[in-house]
Parts: structure tokens; C-alpha cells; sequence
């Protein structure tokens, strides 16, 4: 069987049972790690997508390209094994940089509609962000409107997925800079 698991721990113990009953068991997306005897994982390294973001996101604060060294995360509700690595691997990332997390929201239901929402409270908290990590693209376009709406262009604004709407964003100026990904 192939499985995209939404919640490894939660998994674990019941794709054990079925691979050991000889069922051959394909990890895709996000792995399981404490899965000895699944056939093979297939996916993104979330803690470096994370890792790839917050890079970039130094990288345009030692370019002058931030309002401010104020740094928000927009992430999933916790529990979603890969975003939580995605926002784990940004925040180890700027650790030790100049760039401080500033605001940690999580859309309650991780939509786009929610993040536009929660991207409105941070910036209503923060005026003078600098940027945001979007743990996903759901999440990333309901931010990226906001930030259009708002005039906060000069918000960097990096997300993992490269979804067609996200990309798109990125391509006609529409509130979202750039993507990250994992090896």
C-alpha cells in the first residue's frame, strides 16, 4: 500500500502491524520515521524546506529587503507532522541571525480563509513585520492577500509547496517571494 500520512506518530503503530503481516508499505510525503520495515520513503525533508526558508529570509534581511527584523510564522494547527517539522526547521534556522519570531499563529482550520484572518492579526499586532513564513500555500495565499490588500509589499513572504497559486503569486507580484523545498 502507498500512504500519505498526516500525523506519523498516530500511524505508526498501525502500519507496523500491516507490514509485518507481509504487507509491503510505500511512505510518501512526509515519512514515519520510527517505521523500520516500510519499503521506502518518498517526499520532502520538511525540517530543511523549513531550513531553506528561513536562509532565504536571512538572506534578504543582510540584503536591506525587510521593514524590520520582526518575523512572523504562519503555520498548521499542531499535530501535522510535516508542517510542524517545516516550522521547527525555520525557527532553528534564524536561530543565532538577527531575524526574531515575533508572532506564531496557527489558522484554526488551515485554510486560506483562516490565514487571511490570522494574517490580519499579525499585522494588526506587529506594523512593523518584516516578513512571515507560510508553512504551506493553503495557508500563503489567503496571507498573500491580505498583504496586497494592505499595501505591505515590502513584507517577505516565503512558503513551501511551489502550488500553482502560489507560484502564480510569486510571478505577478501577488504577496508571496519566494518557495522553499527540502532535499
Amino acid at each position: 500500500i502507498v500512504v500519505v500520512p498526516n500525523n506519523a506518530a498516530a500511524l505508526t503503530s498501525g502500519l507496523q502491524q500491516i507490514a509485518a503481516q507481509g504487507t509491503k508499505v510505500l511512505i510518501m510525503d512526509q515519512d514515519v520515521p520510527k517505521m523500520d520495515n516500510k519499503v521506502a520513503f518518498v517526499g520532502t525533508d520538511n525540517k530543511a524546506a523549513g531550513k531553506v526558508a528561513a536562509d532565504w529570509m536571512i538572506e534578504q534581511a543582510k540584503a536591506g529587503k525587510l521593514p524590520s527584523n520582526e518575523v512572523g510564522i504562519l503555520r498548521s494547527p499542531p499535530g501535522i507532522t510535516s508542517t510542524d517539522d517545516r516550522a521547527a526547521g525555520f525557527k532553528a534556522a534564524l536561530a543565532g541571525s538577527d531575524l526574531k519570531v515575533v508572532s506564531e499563529l496557527a489558522p484554526a482550520c488551515n485554510d486560506s480563509a483562516d490565514a487571511r484572518s490570522a494574517m490580519a492579526d499579525m499585522l494588526t499586532a506587529h506594523p512593523k513585520l518584516g516578513g512571515v513564513f507560510s508553512v504551506c500555500d493553503i495557508i500563503a495565499t489567503g496571507a498573500a492577500r491580505v498583504l496586497v490588500a494592505k499595501g505591505k509589499d515590502a513584507v517577505a513572504h516565503v512558503s513551501v509547496d511551489a502550488s500553482k497559486q502560489g507560484v502564480d503569486a510569486i510571478l505577478n507580484h501577488k504577496g508571496i517571494d519566494a518557495e522553499a523545498h527540502g532535499h
